[in-house]
């Protein structure tokens, strides 16, 4: 709920100031459905850059560990302040329960969630 708040929040004062933005949601490609963390290892979480608009909102992104796609706020992020137009970010895996039901929000300019995904302890 906060973050979606947080997101019309963003898109209204936009909108209340005349900035004109495009906003890019690009899909998450890594991790995928039948990728396998490691709780402790290092992974790429990557995106579709390939057409990205010229004037986004936001061009600093943040990554979250989300589970059944619910974002927990004790959660921190797992990635922060790196450029959206690069495609990739490398996150460690956090110490978190093993299950097969977490994603990745990626956050920025929009948010998007990816696949669910395992993580298994080391």
């Amino acid at each position: 709920m906060r973050l979606s708040t947080a997101i019309a929040s963003t898109v209204l004062s936009f909108l209340a100031i005349g900035v004109s933005a495009d906003l890019w949601i690009p899909p998450v490609i890594e991790p995928s459905a039948d990728t396998v963390w490691v709780v402790g290892q290092f992974y790429n979480i990557t995106w579709d850059n390939s057409d990205p608009p010229v004037n986004i909102t936001d061009s600093l992104g943040h990554a979250y560990l989300v589970k059944d796609f619910l974002l927990d706020p004790n959660q921190p992020q797992i990635a922060s302040n790196f450029p959206l137009r690069q495609g990739w970010v490398t996150v460690q895996a956090p110490d978190v329960a093993p299950a097969d039901d977490y994603s990745i929000l990626l956050f920025g300019d929009s948010s998007n969630f990816g696949p669910e995904f395992s993580i298994v302890s080391a």
